[in-house]
């Protein structure tokens, strides 16, 4: 830990206390003599300014990532392209004064390495499509807490990181992380917790301005509005439920359940389920009355995952299934995980791998991972995922992808991890959108690539 900001935090201290405490300490000193509670609230004006840099965090994370690709003849890939970008994230997050008021801000850089794309700038969501390096403001928010009785509350207002906040979400699967403008409160009390929550923008993950939302046709969305509730006894024992709208464009809600048969023994049996719901509501229907992926009025996706261990390798397997009707003969039922353009919705379900999409109608998808320790520093693992049952124009379609990983921890640089994976995917090829089934049969597409990623988080203060 170093000791420059310690030395600091006097001054900061002191600037704070200047601003906030000096009303009630500007009183004559006769008049404190007098009344002993002038200087006890002057103590007390110190110590709070004081706690809101005293209590205060300073956090860098960096990562290197790299992502690659070749894929042979399709319409929604180029045919090579390579992505090498170095991101930093500075975030500092202020103590509460009067243990009531705070503040978190975060600053964010993406340096561009090395990029090669065709005309269409893609690089995977990781830089923006000129592409370039860019650097922004980052998270910018004002936060409280308070408690009444038994129960503790929590409030965020501005622009904000977002993990699995109701029906909403923020991959951090790239270079930065999607942020969201809004407000939320959380509310928690023994085993139960609670949120609500309103956006009305985002900052996407390779971008520095706020778009607001939109229907996939373009159509505005004022808002989201989103909340849960969770019941957890113990870790990995808990059942949350989730719901949320774009108004009169979808409704989302959620059910994901954790069980561990021991939670006190490292590799005991594990299960997790899972079950969303999507509502098309009025918008939704006329914009989608004809899309050739998407679904009608309403779609289902299940899944469940087990993982345990067999003596030092970690297993993990399980399926998942959709169901989303779409009556368009030339198109495909599908289960859109995302609320609107935008905006990510919250799906923990292993059908999404971050290669295919397995939510396809009536799609099965099976799938099975396993991780291995070569040591306390080194795991290597791999992993499949196959989807079949799906149809298109009466012809049968399938697709997967393998993947192995190896994952480096050292000892000696603690926050250090570096993860090194190579994937091999097979899916049918698209035209305008639809699988080619045009001869009477599904004409695959294959898509093959590495991707690199060092991530470092140091802890300043």
């Amino acid at each position: 830990m170093i000791q420059a900001p310690n030395r600091l935090r006097p001054l900061l201290g002191l600037a704070t206390f200047a601003l906030i405490g000096s009303p009630v300490l500007a009183q004559d000193s006769s008049a404190d003599s007098a009344n002993p509670g002038a200087t006890a609230s002057a103590k007390t004006a110190w110590h709070t300014g004081y706690a809101l840099i005293d209590d205060s965090h300073l956090s860098l994370h960096l990562r290197n990532l790299y992502k690659a690709g070749t894929s042979t003849p399709d319409a929604s890939l180029p045919p090579n392209y390579h992505t090498w970008v170095q991101a930093s994230s500075l975030d500092f997050s202020s103590g509460y004064w009067a243990d009531t008021v705070g503040f978190d801000l975060s600053y964010d850089t993406a340096l561009n390495i090395s990029t090669g794309t065709d005309a269409s700038g893609f690089t995977d969501g990781t830089l923006p499509r000129n592409p370039a390096s860019f650097s922004r403001i980052g998270e910018h928010a004002l936060k409280l807490k308070w408690q009444g009785g038994e129960t503790r509350f929590k409030s965020r207002l501005g622009v904000q990181k977002v993990s699995n906040m109701g029906m909403l979400h923020a991959r951090d699967s790239r270079a930065l992380e999607k942020l969201y403008s809004g407000a939320r409160l959380d509310a928690e009390q023994g085993a139960w917790s609670g949120l609500v929550a309103v956006v009305d923008a985002s900052i996407d993950r390779n971008e520095t301005f706020k778009r607001r939302f939109t229907t996939a046709k373009g159509s505005a969305i004022d808002y989201l509005a989103t909340a849960q509730i969770k019941w957890e006894p113990q870790k990995n024992r808990s059942l949350l439920y989730f719901a949320g709208a774009a108004p009169h464009y979808v409704a989302r809600e959620g059910l994901e359940g954790v069980w561990q048969t021991d939670p006190t023994e490292k590799g005991s049996l594990k299960a997790e389920g899972f079950l969303y719901h999507n509502r098309a509501l009025s918008v939704w229907q006329q914009e989608n009355a004809n899309a050739r992926r998407g679904f009608d009025r309403d779609a289902y996706h299940a899944a469940v995952r087990l993982s345990g261990q067999a003596d030092k390798t970690l297993l993990q397997g399980g399926a998942t299934y959709t169901h989303a009707p779409n009556s368009n003969p030339n198109g495909m039922g599908f289960f859109e995980y995302n609320i609107a353009r935008n905006a990510v919705g919250r799906f923990v379900s292993p059908a999404y791998n971050g290669m295919i999409d397995y939510m396809y109608h009536r799609e099965l998808m099976v799938f099975g991972t396993a991780t291995q320790p070569l040591s306390r520093e080194v795991s290597v693992g791999a992993g499949a995922y196959y989807g079949s049952g799906m149809k298109y124009k009466g012809v049968d379609l399938a697709h997967g992808d393998v993947m192995v990983f190896v994952e480096y921890k050292p000892s000696f640089l603690k926050g250090l991890h570096t993860v090194v994976a190579y994937d091999w995917s097979r899916n049918w090829r698209e035209v305008q959108g639809a699988p080619d089934v045009s001869q009477g049969r599904q004409l695959n597409a294959s898509k093959t690539g590495p991707m690199i990623r060092i991530d470092y988080r140091h802890e300043f203060f």
